[in-house]
């Protein structure tokens, strides 16, 4: 199965992150439409991916509010090219429920930009705990690479955990 088309520069972007969990999830079709101001021809072949990732009531680890308000910025646009950020992707491979919540605190030495007491802290403790991620701070808000994320997909999907450390 195609995941994900490679590109020189290792970006990956929103909309590329949407498709990649909607076709982890099997490809369901969405039971809300996506409806940001800035989806259009350019990303119609996203849109059942964005709708996916976008309503919160086929994951059983989803918080109370709509997504669309996570993946929105002020202007209520999705920004479909711009590259996905360590911390929403981490939030979308937790949603996927492939391993067990996190119980205890994370081995982190700067928990950083993620707020106490969100869903991204209980997704950023399950990755690390899980093994998915090993490196000693997240780094919620930098992007992310396709290499990062082709490793948190293996790892998760596979119950493998990553040794030593890995780049931000």
């Amino acid at each position: 199965m195609d995941m994900s088309a490679g590109w020189a520069d290792d970006s990956l972007e929103r909309r590329e992150a949407a498709a990649i969990i909607w076709r982890l999830s099997d490809s369901p079709e969405p039971q809300i439409e996506a409806t940001f101001s800035d989806l259009d021809e350019a990303t119609h072949p996203f849109e059942d991916p964005i709708g996916y990732i976008v309503d919160p009531s086929p994951h059983p680890r989803h918080n109370p509010h709509r997504y669309d308000q996570v993946w929105s910025n002020a202007a209520g646009e999705f920004d479909p090219l711009d590259p996905v950020l360590r911390g929403d992707f981490i939030r979308l491979l937790y949603r996927l429920d492939w391993a067990p919540p996190a119980s205890g605190p994370a081995d982190f030495d700067d928990w950083g930009d993620i707020p106490t007491g969100t869903d991204l802290r209980s997704a950023v403790r399950w990755a690390d705990q899980a093994g998915i991620s090993c490196a000693s701070s997240f780094l919620a808000g930098n992007p992310l690479t396709r290499r990062i994320a082709a490793k948190w997909i293996r790892r998760a999907q596979r119950g493998i955990e990553c040794t030593g450390t890995e780049a931000a």
